[in-house]
């Protein structure tokens, strides 16, 4: 019987390990501030592959960026944006994408003959440029796998308002004093339309969700704000949630006495939803999705802040407040509270994000 030196294959299989990970290693964080540190104004790129799998305010924040900084800088090109299937309903009013790539992530890197097929699916579009703008495992094997002329890592998000006009007509309707986000359809803005209630009444957004455990206010703060703001100042509450938040929705609907109660957690699209931000007077939100398309959208919003740094994260000025309850321990940046009892957010009391409506309403 033949002996097998373990000690040769294990050094063996470390050198092809690292050299597989120099492989995929990320380049370099660059300045962020100018696409022309990026050597991107190239004429003959023709075909640009744009990945950001997820991260639902990422996306939006990317989408944007895509919409004002590339677009502009290549009129002509393909750009093809790759993104997880479950933020389909958002690419749906892009039209400043030629084509939406959808990736399944469920299946993770385990799935690994599907991953590579996708990865080989890249490849054959011969792609010019490759942003890859998620900078993970994933990204970077599917990046390197298309072999592009050039990649890129790290483009800056736009946080800024893409467009400055006073009042908007999306999709042929319009909504006084807010800005066209880039990712509503047709069929969202006829939907959100139909919601509207007299101009002069207030509209109060509650995105109750947040994509960590460690990001949600307590349901019975929404309940305490939204009968403060039906008793004081008789707004229309909107409820907004995806799937998982429907308990949360139907326990702070149930809460709250009298007034109009529109619930649409779990009933619409991600881009529906963030749509419904065009007929609110103001949004309350963790740092989600909903608090970033508020603002692209202009609408003014009160930014709910404990794991995450609202000063990194969040928005000011005259239409925008950030609130952190400035414990210690916050922002730690993790899914869920080390502590157990995400007190970074239950310290934020309902009188103060009050308050801060009020100033902006």
């Amino acid at each position: 019987m033949p002996v097998v030196d373990t000690r040769r294959r294990s050094l063996q299989s470390r050198k092809e390990h690292k050299t597989l990970t120099r492989a995929f290693r990320p380049e370099p964080a660059r300045a962020a501030a100018n696409p022309i540190k990026y050597d991107m104004t190239d004429e003959n790129v023709k075909k640009i592959c744009v990945i950001r799998l997820g991260g639902f305010g990422d996306v939006i924040l990317f989408l944007n960026a895509v919409k004002h900084k590339v677009r502009p800088l290549y009129p002509d090109a393909r750009i093809d944006f790759v993104v997880a299937k479950e933020f389909a309903s958002l690419m749906e009013g892009c039209d400043f994408i030629d084509r939406a790539i959808f990736h399944d992530r469920s299946k993770g890197l385990g799935g690994a003959f599907s991953f590579m097929r996708f990865c080989m699916r890249l490849k054959a579009e011969k792609y010019d440029l490759v942003l890859d703008l998620h900078n993970n495992t994933r990204s970077r094997i599917m990046g390197a796998v298309s072999r592009p002329k050039r990649r890129i890592f790290d483009f800056p998000e736009n946080r800024d308002e893409p467009d400055p006009q006073a009042v908007t007509s999306c999709k042929g309707v319009v909504f006084p004093g807010k800005r066209t986000p880039v990712w509503v359809s047709d069929s969202d803005a006829s939907f959100i339309s139909s919601l509207r209630s007299e101009p002069e009444s207030l509209i109060v957004g509650l995105c109750l969700g947040g994509s960590w455990e460690s990001k949600r206010w307590p349901s019975s703060h929404f309940i305490c704000l939204g009968n403060e703001l039906i008793e004081k100042r008789n707004a229309t509450i909107i409820l907004l949630g995806g799937p998982s938040d429907v308990a949360t929705a139907n326990d702070v609907e149930k809460g709250l006495r009298g007034g109009k109660v529109i619930n649409l957690a779990g009933k619409t699209s991600l881009s529906t939803s963030i749509a419904a931000t065009l007929i609110c007077s103001a949004i309350v939100s963790a740092d989600s999705g909903i608090l970033h398309a508020a603002h692209l959208s202009g609408t003014p919003l009160v930014g709910l802040f404990g794991c995450t740094d609202h000063e990194k994260f969040g928005y000011s000025g005259p239409n925008a407040a950030s609130i952190s309850a400035g414990l210690s321990c916050s922002p730690c940046h993790k899914p869920v509270c080390p502590l157990g009892s995400i007190e970074c957010m239950a310290a934020i009391s309902p009188q103060r994000v009050y308050s801060c409506l009020e100033a902006l309403t």
